[in-house]
């Protein structure tokens, strides 16, 4: 995921779940913690780097059916701390069992900062700002789905304005 000028990626370092920044401009790697509770190696949790509010780097805490959203915050002397933002329950949102399988995430498509969730019942896109979701399909768990975004640049090759995103399923 790209936020400003630096690239970030979900590790897990020795049993510890991560973000790893590379600063473009500087060249530079740097290694981010998630908070305490979220990269225990036993926690089935996931946590895929996602935009968060104000257009940042934060990630996704997807546990059983709820989804929060974590930016860092400024607390004091320059020092950044992970908060907790806005969450929603899966279940509740896409009209799920939840004594059903939760879901799982599959993709994210950053430049309109959607997710897609697998479910029993079909893939969700769920754009992460207003939580409005569009159920795409029914399928399996095996099934393999490749999120990817097209822009038309007004003006050349009779596209249209705007971006678009598609699924290959």
């Amino acid at each position: 995921m790209l936020a400003g000028d630096r690239l970030h990626w979900s590790v897990t370092v020795a049993g510890s779940r991560s973000i790893l920044k590379f600063d473009l401009n500087r060249k530079s790697l740097d290694l981010r913690l998630l908070p305490g509770d979220y990269y225990t190696p036993l926690s089935p949790v996931k946590f895929p780097v996602m935009r968060a509010e104000g257009g940042e780097m934060g990630f996704l805490f997807l546990y059983g059916f709820i989804a929060q959203l974590w930016s860092l915050k400024p607390y004091r002397d320059g020092v950044e701390i992970w908060t907790p933002g806005r969450s929603i329950e899966l279940d509740k949102l896409l009209g799920l069992n939840p004594e059903k399988d939760p879901p799982q995430v599959r993709g994210y498509a950053e430049e309109n900062n959607v997710v897609f969730f697998w479910t029993v019942v079909g893939v969700f896109m769920v754009h992460l700002e207003s939580w409005r979701f569009n159920k795409l399909s029914k399928t399996s768990i095996h099934s393999w789905y490749h999120p990817f975004e097209i822009a038309y640049t007004p003006g050349i090759g009779g596209g249209q304005d705007g971006a678009k995103v598609a699924v290959d399923g």
